[in-house]
Parts: structure tokens; C-alpha cells; sequence
């Protein structure tokens, strides 16, 4: 394989080659566009790169070396993020392995924290789930290394995909799940999604059965809540190996009802 691409450059065209569905022309122009100065990889370096990372997960040419196996520094942030985006099938073994990082620390890096709790005020309409999302979420998660390689979720409602909210969404997201998204999703589905079959719930029942007092008392509960789930790392892990068994049981199923998932 030529070295003159960068790391930066293998992984951007690895990622380019996957978006596109492997066409080299789209390859390409985006490469051409991002890179203006350097030379385009011909296509037998992209076939090469797209092989070695089939079969090692990495695009490196030799393995790493020296590489801190528990920090969680931006760098492993990035390499984590753009590992299992490029090969979501990947196993945190054979990640952990390939990156020189160990698995407790892989797994940490994996989960970032929850982001929230976000109050509205007043009645949620399509404006104000923009404004939200425009002066505190976007911005709040455009601060994180793995930024670039977040997918966004949200609910069916009507406010979510509003058009002013899909141009915001697709100017801001590589991909977006949701009706109208850059990823589809089965309307009236609350047991594929984390925040109804697990959140909400649990949130729900502790803070309930403390009493708040009044609705100042009741989003300190519900914060508090949040931090002790954001410290809770073993059980956000099991709820997002949750969403992969509850996505294969509705295939398995055809998209009928299925019983109750842990």
C-alpha cells in the first residue's frame, strides 16, 4: 500500500468508500474536496485499504506500539469512534486488540455520558424543539472529539421532523434516525428505543416515590437521577446491547409484537 496517505486520509477514505457504497468516483471527488493538495489514492490503494481493514479492523500498515492501554485521551476517543463506525460488527476483543487498548478502558471510552436533562418550559412545539436544540444540545455535543461520527435518534412525533428541524438535523448529523431520516425507523416502536423501554420508567418510579414537593424539587430528583445513571456504566452498557437483541428479535419476528426483553 502507498504511505504517503495520512492516518487522518486512510480513515477518511476508508469512510467515504463505505458511505458511497464503494464507488470509486464518489471516493474521489470527496477526497479531491477535502484534500485539495494531495494526491488521490489510486484505486488499488483503496481495494488494498478496504481489505486490510476486512481483515486486521485497522488501517494501519504495522501494529501500534507505546500506546497507553487505559487512557482515555481524545486520540483513543477518535480511533474507538471511527473504528466501530467504519466496522460495526467489529467485537470489543478484536478492537481492543487492534487499538492496544484494554477492554475496561474500550469500554469507557465506548460510553460517552448522558447528555441532559433538558427541561421545556412551555408547551414543546416544533420552534422550540429546534431553539433547544440549536442554542443547547448541537452545540454542547459538537465539543465531544467523537462528534463527527454521532448518530442522532429522536421520536416519531410531528415536531421532531418538522422541515425547519430536518435542515437542521441534516446540516448537523452525518446520519439521523427518525421518520424522514437519513435512517429509517419503524413508527409506533417504543420497545427498540432506550429512552421508553428503559429511561423514562426507572427515572419515573425513583423520583415519584421520593415525594417532590413542588417542580423545582421534582427536576433536582430527575437531575439527580441522571448523574447516578451517567456513573452507572455497566448498566448503560447492558441497555445498549439491549437495542441490538430487541432490533434482531423484531427481524426475527417480522416486525410483529415479541415478549418482553431484559
Amino acid at each position: 500500500m502507498q504511505r504517503y496517505l495520512t492516518k487522518e486520509q486512510r480513515i477518511f477514505v476508508f469512510k467515504q468508500w463505505s458511505i458511497s457504497g464503494r464507488t470509486y468516483q464518489a471516493v474521489n471527488e470527496a477526497f479531491q474536496n477535502e484534500f485539495p493538495n494531495d494526491k488521490m489514492p489510486c484505486r488499488q490503494t483503496i481495494y488494498k485499504l478496504a481489505k486490510k481493514f476486512d481483515e486486521t479492523g485497522s488501517v494501519d500498515d504495522a501494529p501500534r506500539s507505546g500506546r497507553p492501554t487505559t487512557a482515555k485521551t481524545e486520540e483513543n476517543i477518535q480511533l474507538v469512534s471511527e473504528a466501530f463506525v467504519l466496522n460495526p460488527q467489529t467485537s470489543q476483543r478484536r478492537a481492543s486488540n487492534e487499538l492496544q487498548i484494554s477492554r475496561t478502558s474500550l469500554r469507557r471510552i465506548w460510553f460517552n455520558g448522558v447528555v441532559g436533562p433538558y427541561f421545556f418550559e412551555d408547551n414543546i412545539t416544533s420552534p422550540n424543539y429546534v431553539r433547544i436544540l440549536k442554542d443547547t444540545i448541537v452545540p454542547y455535543l459538537q465539543a465531544h472529539p467523537a462528534f463527527q461520527t454521532m448518530v442522532w435518534q429522536q421520536g416519531g412525533a410531528p415536531l421532531h421532523y418538522g422541515q425547519v428541524a430536518r435542515y437542521l438535523l441534516d446540516d448537523t448529523f452525518l446520519d439521523w434516525i427518525d421518520r424522514r431520516g437519513t435512517i429509517g425507523w419503524p413508527p409506533h416502536s417504543p420497545d427498540l428505543m432506550p429512552c421508553d423501554f428503559f429511561l423514562w420508567g426507572i427515572v419515573k418510579d425513583h423520583v415519584y416515590a421520593q415525594n417532590p414537593r413542588d417542580i423545582n424539587h421534582m427536576k433536582s430528583l430527575i437531575e439527580e437521577e441522571f448523574t447516578l445513571l451517567n456513573n452507572n456504566i455497566e448498566l448503560c452498557q447492558v441497555i445498549c446491547r439491549s437495542v441490538a437483541d430487541r432490533c434482531q428479535i423484531c427481524l426475527d419476528n417480522e416486525g410483529k409484537q415479541f415478549e418482553h426483553v431484559c
